[in-house]
């Protein structure tokens, strides 16, 4: 509709400019039409739309209809000639969005927003009339300030954005007359230097949530900002030049404080300047900060449940007495100048503790260790992860918590092996042990009689000895992946029902390892290459839970002499990289009757894989690729192969 200039009184179908047109019409949206410069409507026209956008229409310069009485949500989007006044009568309005029309900026400034109409005797109230408000304002480029006499014209604001107005330098004069404004989110604003020209009272007085992102020329936030007794959550993102904090801690109902890549950042809020009884911080986090050196004297908020540090490269300290908070996770990652924790112990409520890319780091927190003689209260620790440490080489004394249910270790080079005397034999939790580059690490604790699940990465020196993990009965996930000191599997693992092995090249695998585990429902074994078991001597078809099975880089020269059998169950078959593998018949793939899912990938030479009778018409999905010979066969209407293809959907 390119061509359009004047939508008149014909779009109505009517001529009367008392008329009563699209009187059940709720939504209505222009867009894209470049040429459209007037809009005429009825007086009583659109009585009850209850949304208007208007989009790419650039020209548009007269007015728009004025009494939209149940109008809900009104756009206007990406219309830069636009210099159209917003409608002044529209007491139901809720949603009101300006995105990149910065020629309607001037008008603010004399502008007078009026939402509310004459309330008849009998009828509901102006406040009931008129809810809350959400004006969301983007690329106005034009706009310096928001005006004191617009502002009041929005008694009910409850919800303000502003995004990517580049000449802001300030919000408002102040942020008195905003009683009901909630969500302040400011974005992409350079030149914002504050938020309000009277910094002690820059904010309304009931704001709960305030965001402020990428104002790269903020360096100040208001002075009176611990004031502000209904703000629940503040974030701070990508505001280079802020330095500090006000120093009079934070505002006491503030719950959640995210601070982001504020590179000029060097001090906290002080919580010692308000009394930690009365602060209701509960989640703290702090990434990307490189200024930062320590936190603030005094202990943290009692209330603080989650703490969260990342990407500080010159932090060297965490707060002290953190075992007065009621800390349940706390999360240190890519500091790179921290040390150590502080002394003492860990918070009695803490469950999750994650420890990752302190490349300084030599001693880990008492807290996670118990011990006789260090007189401590021992905290429910039950997840830990330590990762990447390279200077860490040993645990605290003592045994690891009896509430522990998951430890993950991953390249941590220097560090102590975990040895059974670590473990509290008789009072034991641990489900998952999940272990990475650990070369210290020899063997698996022989007394982790609740362990589910066990992953090993990259352990080149770690051995699994059968006569040493005799405890391992509740062992039903089982992952081990380059390690090259692996030559056997055990056969004591009754209950599993995951095994998957990659790149474990000295593995040899004798047929009773793998028919003693008879509750096997995944098998995965790739690019293990001294496998010299032909997979007829495998004995998978006894295992009768078997649906998933994987096999890659098998260099048997014999596997296709002797059938292959596998059980019924098997839905998903994965057949890779068998380089001198020409014929599948050997799978007797048509006895495989709840077979689904069959793949075939990276066999050069194979020519072949369909018997007389074809496949089971439960196959749903069969995938071949870099099979080129095979490829030929298959091919709809031209292949050998085509017609036994199963004629059930694929």
């Amino acid at each position: 509709m390119d061509g359009v200039r004047r939508v008149g009184l014909e779009f109505e179908g009517q001529v009367s400019l008392y008329a009563k047109p699209f009187q059940c019409l709720e939504s209505l949206c222009f867009e894209n039409m470049k040429e459209w410069k007037e809009w005429s409507w009825s007086r009583e026209s659109f009585s009850r739309l209850l949304q208007l956008e208007i989009k790419d229409c650039p020209r548009l310069s007269k007015k728009l209809p004025t009494h939209l009485t149940s109008l809900v949500r009104l756009e206007i989007n990406n219309c830069p000639e636009t210099m159209v006044p917003l409608p002044t009568h529209l007491p139901s309005l809720k949603e009101l969005n300006i995105y990149y029309c910065p020629k309607m900026m001037p008008l603010w400034s004399s502008f007078a927003f009026d939402p509310f109409i004459s309330v008849k005797r009998g009828s509901r109230s102006a406040t009931d009339i008129t809810s809350g408000i959400y004006l969301r304002i983007n690329g106005m480029s034009g706009l310096s300030r928001l005006e004191q006499k617009f502002l009041r014209s929005l008694p009910r604001l409850q919800l303000l954005e502003i995004d990517n107005s580049g000449a802001l330098e300030c919000l408002w004069e102040n942020g008195l007359g905003l009683g009901n404004l909630a969500s302040l989110r400011v974005s992409g604003c350079n030149q914002l230097v504050s938020l309000g020209e009277e910094e002690v009272q820059g904010l309304p007085c009931n704001i709960q949530y305030l965001e402020i992102c990428k104002c790269d020329n903020l360096e100040k936030l208001p002075h009176g900002l611990q004031s502000y007794a209904s703000l629940t959550e503040l974030i701070i993102k990508d505001c280079s030049k802020l330095v500090s904090f006000p120093d009079k801690g934070f505002p006491l109902m503030l719950r959640r404080l995210t601070i982001s890549n504020c590179q000029s950042l060097s001090s906290l809020p002080d919580s010692s300047n308000c009394c930690s009884s009365v602060c209701a911080l509960e989640y703290l986090k702090i990434e990307e900060c490189p200024s930062l050196i320590c936190f603030p004297k005094g202990q943290l908020p009692t209330t603080l449940k989650e703490l969260y540090v990342s990407v500080c490269k010159n932090l060297k300290s965490l707060p002290e007495d953190i075992e007065v908070c009621a800390l349940e996770h706390i999360d240190i990652r890519w500091c790179s100048s921290l040390i150590g924790f502080p002394k003492g112990k860990l918070p009695s409520t803490l469950k999750n503790l994650t420890i990752g890319g302190c490349k300084k780091l030599e001693s880990l927190p008492e807290g996670i260790m118990h011990h006789h003689s260090n007189h401590t209260t021992n905290c429910g620790l039950q997840f830990l992860d330590i990762s990447k440490c390279p200077s860490l080489t040993s645990f605290p004394r003592g045994r690891f918590l009896s509430t522990l249910k998951s430890i993950r270790i991953c390249d941590c080079a220097q560090l102590q092996p975990i040895l059974e005397e670590m473990f509290h034999r008789n009072n034991n939790a641990l489900e998952v042990l999940s272990i990475w580059g650990y070369p210290n690490l020899k063997t698996i604790p022989d007394c982790l009689y609740n362990l589910k699940h066990l992953q090993i990465r990259k352990c080149e020196n770690l051995e699994l000895q059968p006569c040493q993990l005799q405890s391992l009965t509740s062992l039903t996930s089982l992952e081990m992946t380059d390690c090259e000191n692996i030559k056997t599997i055990p056969d004591c693992f009754y209950n599993l029902r995951d095994l998957r092995i990659y790149k474990c090249e000295n593995l040899e695998l004798q047929p009773h390892q793998l028919q003693s585990l008879t509750s096997l429902a995944t098998l995965e074994i790739i690019n293990c290459e001294n496998i010299k078991t032909p997979l007829s001597e495998w004995g998978l078809a006894r295992l009768t839970s078997l649906k998933t099975l994987i096999i890659s880089d098998y260099h048997h020269h014999h596997h296709h002499h002797h059938p292959f059998l596998l059980p019924t169950t098997v839905v998903e078959l994965c057949i890779s990289s068998f380089k001198n593998l020409d014929s599948l018949a050997f799978l007797s793939l048509q006895r495989l009757t709840s077979l689904k899912s069959l793949c075939i990938s990276r066999c050069p030479n194979l020519q072949s894989f369909l018997p007389t009778e074809g496949l089971s018409d439960t196959l749903s999905e069969l995938s071949i690729n870099g099979c080129p010979l095979l490829i030929q066969r298959c091919l709809k209407e031209k292949g050998e192969d085509c017609l036994r293809l199963p004629t059930s959907p694929m």
